[in-house]
Formats: structure tokens, sequence, C-alpha cells
């Protein structure tokens, strides 16, 4: 009997005992059988490298499990699995020339140190997870690698063969480098769908005590670009969360700001009609929306060790109530802002202590024994090598293919594409990153309980005019661009010692000025002193003209704009229109942010104001 005969004999053996472990369950009621696996394209392919050596790539779609069900097939055939991550490391990982003694020319020659796990001659195959994203010098390594087995001119002793798996290059996988033909032309390649995995059996043993059925029926009978966003992966956050209540929308990643539609090839939106299938298929409602998200997303992440992504605003305090949050459950957090991070600050290869091989030298802080949960700020803001090296953080937990003790789950910040109007520069993410999050959440300032916190800090005496003006008197704009980080800051400045400060230094500057919060009222409820409203302001008029056209640095009052498009902004539409006059004659003299605030207004406001500026400017 041949060799391969042999293997692929003992593979069987193997793959039928492991097989048997698995009990039948509420969707699956009999033990999956041996040539369900067997006619699987990624055990076909796999099998064949390690039988012949031919080096295979597969390429599929995010989330179909290509590299778990590799590790699973390692697993069972007693190999191990070294994983080069290709996108997150350098050349320097893998192997560095190092300084030893040489006896043959009395001198000290440099020779190649090589990762670890290389040294180890127990059998292996390398996994080399997208090596379309790799950059041009590690590429060129690789190619070495698939034609030799070798590095650096050495044998990698112990080396069975090399596979690789990969996205399709796309629009939605964002920037790939890809391979060029030399390249390609080293790997036999294999197009994976959806059904080339296990998925479906190994989501009904994880949901043991829930028949999935109707949801495999459902889910097989869906538009192919449906299932594209709707992968496996995302179907695998998706159960948890429905079934604790959550609206099943917020497991569909969100890019950019904007969540993904489930779109077929016709180009109909088919969202609202396949979530709440999906609801139905599971017994479960679909609700609209539910109170204390964030709170309830958090509980989730922890217990089920589920990620979860959160956009909001800058300043509305994300990361303060979410490290309360945790404080409170005793859990430690671990806080990296990822466009201050790069892979060097998460680990590095170093020089083991004999000087024989490169090992990972992990952060200590991801090392620290206990539980603790991985807070990433602005984690689309992190370079292209951050966010790779960050996704088998996310994903697979774990750090250079080594598993991070203790790690629960991470919860991922970013901000909007824009707040009131002004971009933010929030990066750029592909759906093989943000399908990587069970929940996705799209929260605003009313999410979080900051009045709650300035009150328990500053005390009720002092934290209630600055509250009850950031409710009751700022619109929503005005609530976007003065956040609770701002507000703390006014109150801060109110309360230094020496006297008050200037609470216009608590706003933000853009673009050579404040951004177009009017404090007006704010002063007024500190003073105690009630606010020129409309009519007083029409039995002045040629004073706050006055005032208005003049210049600002001679006013007594600066705040003279402000007071003006407050009055405006809160008075009735009957008194506008009995007024409308005097609106002319002043809108012509106002500031341009509170001229253009009035113009965003909703409804009748809108419509008088942009009839007035018309007659104004006329």
């Amino acid at each position: 009997m041949s060799e391969v005969v042999q293997s692929l004999s003992k593979f069987r053996k193997d793959l039928e005992k492991s097989l048997k472990t698995i009990k039948p369950n509420s969707t699956y009621k009999t033990s999956a059988e041996l040539k369900e696996y067997l006619g699987l394209d990624l055990v076909k392919g796999t099998i064949h490298a390690i039988e012949t050596g031919q080096r295979y790539r597969f390429i599929g779609e995010a989330g179909i499990g290509k590299t778990s069900f590799m590790k699973w097939i390692c697993e069972i055939l007693g190999l191990r699995l070294v994983v080069i991550p290709a996108a997150q490391i350098s050349i320097e990982n893998l192997m560095v020339p190092f300084p030893v003694d040489d006896e043959e020319y009395g001198r000290k020659v440099l020779e190649w140190l090589f990762y670890k796990h290389f040294e180890d001659k127990s059998p292996y195959v390398i996994y080399i997870d997208e090596p379309g994203r790799a950059d041009s010098t590690l590429g060129n390594t690789l190619m070495e690698l698939l034609q030799e087995g070798t590095l650096g001119g050495k044998k990698l002793e112990g080396l069975v063969t090399v596979v690789a798996t990969d996205n399709p290059e796309g629009a939605a996988y964002g920037k790939m480098a890809g391979l060029d033909f030399a390249q390609a032309d080293r790997f036999a390649t294999v197009i994976l769908g959806a059904n080339g995995t296990p998925w479906r059996r190994a989501l009904a043993e994880e949901f043991a005590d829930i028949d999935l059925s109707s949801l495999y029926t459902l889910y097989a009978r869906l538009d192919e670009d449906v299932r594209r966003v709707l992968n496996p992966r995302v179907l695998g956050n998706l159960i948890p969360a429905a079934l604790e209540g959550f609206p099943l929308i917020y497991s569909l990643p969100v890019i950019q700001g904007e969540r993904v539609k489930l779109v077929d090839k016709s180009g109909a939106d088919r969202t609202e009609k396949v979530l709440n299938d999906i609801a139905a298929a599971l017994g479960v409602p679909n609700k609209d929306r539910i109170s204390d998200v964030v709170e309830k997303a958090i509980n989730f992440a922890v217990r089920y060790h589920k990620n979860i992504f959160i956009e909001g605003a800058p300043g509305i305090g994300k990361t303060s109530y979410i490290k309360s949050l945790l404080n409170s459950k005793k859990i430690r957090a671990e806080y990296d802002s990822a466009p201050m991070l790069t892979p060097e600050d998460m680990s590095i290869p170093f020089p083991s202590s004999s000087g024989q091989s490169l090992e990972l030298m992990p952060n200590r802080k991801y090392l620290q024994p206990g539980e603790w949960v991985y807070i990433v700020d602005e984690v689309y803001r992190g370079s292209r090598r951050t966010q790779s090296a960050l996704m088998p953080v996310i994903q697979e937990h774990e750090l250079g293919g080594e598993k991070l003790p203790g790690l629960l789950c991470t919860i991922a910040l970013n901000n909007p594409k824009q707040v009131a109007g002004m971009r933010l520069d929030v990066g750029r993410a592909d759906l093989a990153q943000a399908t990587r999050y069970a929940l996705s959440l799209q929260i605003t300032a009313a999410d979080i309980p900051s009045s709650t916190y300035l009150y328990d800090v500053y005390g009720e005496e002092i934290a209630t005019p600055f509250v009850e003006w950031w409710q009751d008197d700022l619109d929503d704009v005005g609530r976007a661009l003065c956040t609770p980080r701002c507000l703390e800051r006014m109150i801060k400045l109110h309360t230094a010692e020496g006297g008050s400060l200037p609470l216009q230094w608590a706003l933000p500057y853009v673009n050579g000025e404040y951004v177009g919060v009017p404090l007006v009222e704010l002063q007024a409820r500190l003073d105690k002193q009630p606010l020129a409203r409309l009519r007083q302001i029409v039995a002045k008029v040629d004073e706050y003209e006055s005032l208005l056209s003049a210049d600002r640095s001679a006013l007594d009052n600066p705040e003279v704009h402000a007071t003006v498009y407050v009055a405006f902004s809160r008075a009735e539409q009957k008194q506008l229109e009995a007024a409308r006059e005097v609106c002319v004659r002043l809108l012509r003299h106002l500031d341009q942010q509170h001229r253009i605030n009035l113009i965003r207004a909703d409804g009748w406001r809108q419509q008088f104001w942009f009839e007035v500026l018309k007659e104004a400017t006329a």
C-alpha cells in the first residue's frame, strides 16, 4: 500500500473517530457521516496538499470558516499548524540575521534565526493567512518558501506542506495587493463557496438546543449577494443576539458609518424581510429597538465572549462608560487607540534565551492573569498593518498564532463619518473586518448616561444648570457640537479657582472658529437672570441692529449675536410672522454660523428663514 493511500486511510479513521464525539442535536438527529466531510472542497484540497506536498490556496468569502476548519483538519491529523498572518507581519518576524561564533573562521558570522515553530522538527503545516494582503518583501520571501520549502536557503525540517486562504479581490474587501502570476503559479487554487466547509454542522453543535433546520432552509434560498453579507460568521453572531432580544439588524456590519443592507442581484433592498424571516425561523420577535442598549450589549459581549462594535460621536463618553461598567463587574479593561498602535507595540520577534530561534515577545498587558476585555478606540483609523494585526486578536483571541489568556471579548469603538455636518476622518474598513462583531451599534449621546456621571462627580448644585441647559436649551445640532466631554470642560472652567474662565474656551475650535453653540442661555442660567426674548428685541430693534453690525471686539456684550439667534430659534411661528420686518433687518448682520443654523431648522422654520434670508440679501 502506497504512503498516499496509508495517509488517506489514517485520515478516514481519525476523522471517523472525531465525528463520533459530535453528539446528535436539535438540528441533526444523527451523527455526521464520513462521506459528508470527505466531499467538502476544503477537506479534499487540504488532504491532497498533505498527501502530496502540493501548495494550496483557498479563496472564499469572509466568514465561511476557512481558518477554523483548516485548524480542525490539522488537529485531527495530529499536525501542528504554524500560522503566518501575512497582512500584519514583516520578514523580520520569520527570520533575522544574527551573529554567532564560528570556529572554522575564528570570528563572528551571521546565521539565520528562524521563528521558533520552524525549529520544532515534529510534522507541521504552514498556514499563510491572506497572502494577497502581504507587502512585496514578505511576498517575495514566501515565494521561496512555496517553491523550495526553504527560508534563507535553509530547509525547514518537519514541513509537510503550505496552505493559504484569501478573501476574493473586489470592493467588498478593500485594497488588496493580490498575487501576481509568478506567485499564483505556486499554488493549486480552490474557489470555496459556502458549501465548501462544514459550517452548518459546527453552528448546529454550538447551538445544540435549537433546531436550526428552518433557518438553514431559508438561508439556502437567499440570493447569493445577500448571503455574501449574511455569511455563516454573521449568522453565528446573529443567533445568540436575536435570542437575547436584540434587534436582528444590530448584527449586520457597519462600514464607513453605514449599516450594510441586504441587497439582492436586482438591486432590491431585502433587509427587513430577510431579518423578519430569520426571526420567525428562530421563533423570536424582531424588535425595532431596545432601551439601555449599550449596557445590555456589554453584558452580552462578556457573557457570550462575543465582540461588539460601537459607533458614536466623539466626546459622548463611550470609553468612560464602558470602563465603568466593566469595573462594576470586576473585569479588567485594556485600552488601545488604533491610530497610535503599531503591530510592534503588540508583539515583536526576539531571540530566545538559548539564542537558537525567534520567540514572540508580546506586550505584558496582554498576558496579565485574570479575565479581561480589550477596548480598541478608533479601530478603523489605525494603519493597514495595525488593522490587520488586530483581526486575529478580535476573531481568534490570538496574537502571533498564540492564544491570549483570559481575553473575553473585544469592544471596538469608532466615530461616525460626520457630526453636525462636519466630516470626520474615521478610516476605512472592509467586509472581512466588519463581520467580526456580533453586534454593531450606532449610538447617540442619549444612549450614554453622562448626566448621571456629571451629577455624581460635581454635585447637583454645580451640574444642574449645565445639564439642564444641554438637555432643554440646545437643539440636536447644538448637543452634537457640544458633547458631554465638552460640557464637563465647561464645568471645570466655571469652577476654576480665581474666578470663572470663559466658557467658550471649552468649545471645539474648528476651521478657524469656535463651533456655533450659543452660550447665552447657559450664562443666563448661571447668572440666574432671564434672557431677552423676541418681543424684547423687537422693542429695541434699532439698538440690536447697531450692536450686531458693530465690530465684535468693541462690544460690551460679544454674545449679542447668540442672544438674537436664541430668541429667533425659540419664538413661535405667529410671533416670527408678526416680526418679519425685524427678522429681515437683523438677519442681515447676524453672523454666518447662526444664520446657517436657522436655515437648518426643520419644517416651517426652515421655510420661514429661507424666505427671510432671500429678502435680507436681496
